[in-house]
C-alpha cells in the first residue's frame, strides 16, 4: 500500500505543478488548432478510489499517460466528451457549438491522439525541467467509453488513495469548463523526490555548495 500520509503542502505544490506543466501543453494545443486554449487554476484533492466520483463529466472522454522515463507511473485525464468535440471542431474550422450525435470516427479519433500526444509531450518537457531529469511518455491511451474503470487503469486496490487535481480550461472566448487529472501518492512522492532544488556550485572551487542538500523541497511528504 502506497504511503497516503501526505501534508497540504504537498497538495498545493502539486496544483502549482500542474499549472506550469499544462500552461506549456496548452500552448503546444493552441499552436496546433489556432484558437487560445489555455489551463490554469488548478486544485488538489485526495480520494479514495472507491469513493471517486465525475459523473459531471459524463459523457467523458478518459486520456492515460504512461511515463517511461524519469517517472515509474501513469495519470489519469477526464474531460467532458463536450470539450473535446469543441477543441476536434476547432482544429478541422467547424463550429464549435456541439451537437448531441457527436462521434468518434476514425478522423476525429486521429486528430484527437495528434493533440493529446503533443500535449502530453510538451507537459513531459516542462516536468523534465522541474525534476531535473529526462522524463519521457507514451503515446496516449485514449478511452471515449464513460463506464471505463479508473481504478483498473491505474492497477489500484478498492480504499487505495488517489490524487485528483482539478483544473479549468478555456478556448478563446468560447468555452470555459474543466478536468481533472488523477495520480497516486506513490507518482506524488516520486515527483516531490526529484523535484527537490539541484545543489549549486561553488564558482571557486567547483564543489557543490553542501548547504542546498538540506534544503528541504516543498513537495516533500512529512
Amino acid at each position: 500500500m502506497p504511503n497516503n500520509n501526505f501534508s497540504n503542502d504537498l497538495k498545493k505544490c502539486l496544483s502549482e505543478m500542474q499549472d506550469i506543466t499544462m500552461k506549456t501543453a496548452a500552448g503546444a494545443v493552441s499552436s496546433l488548432i489556432s484558437a487560445n486554449f489555455t489551463i490554469h487554476n488548478s486544485l488538489t484533492s485526495e480520494y479514495n478510489i472507491s469513493e471517486l466520483e465525475y459523473s459531471e463529466y459524463n459523457p467523458s472522454v478518459i486520456i492515460k499517460t504512461n511515463y517511461t522515463s524519469g517517472i515509474n507511473s501513469s495519470s489519469i485525464m477526464v474531460f467532458k466528451q463536450s470539450d473535446i468535440q469543441c477543441i476536434l471542431n476547432q482544429l478541422m474550422n467547424k463550429s464549435t457549438t456541439g451537437v448531441s450525435d457527436f462521434k468518434f470516427d476514425d478522423i476525429n479519433m486521429s486528430a484527437l491522439n495528434e493533440i493529446m500526444n503533443r500535449m502530453m509531450i510538451s507537459s513531459a518537457t516542462e516536468l523534465s525541467n522541474l525534476c531535473h531529469t529526462t522524463v519521457e511518455v507514451k503515446k496516449p491511451e485514449i478511452y471515449t467509453d464513460s463506464e471505463q474503470s479508473i481504478e483498473k487503469l491505474l492497477n489500484l486496490e478498492p480504499f487505495d488513495t488517489v490524487y485528483v487535481i482539478t483544473s479549468e480550461l478555456s478556448i478563446s472566448d468560447n468555452i470555459k469548463s474543466k478536468f481533472i487529472s488523477i495520480i497516486t501518492p506513490d507518482m506524488a512522492n516520486d515527483i516531490a523526490t526529484k523535484m527537490k532544488p539541484a545543489p549549486s556550485v561553488s564558482p571557486d572551487t567547483g564543489i557543490p555548495d553542501t548547504q542546498m542538500f538540506n534544503v528541504s523541497s516543498p513537495f516533500a511528504a512529512p
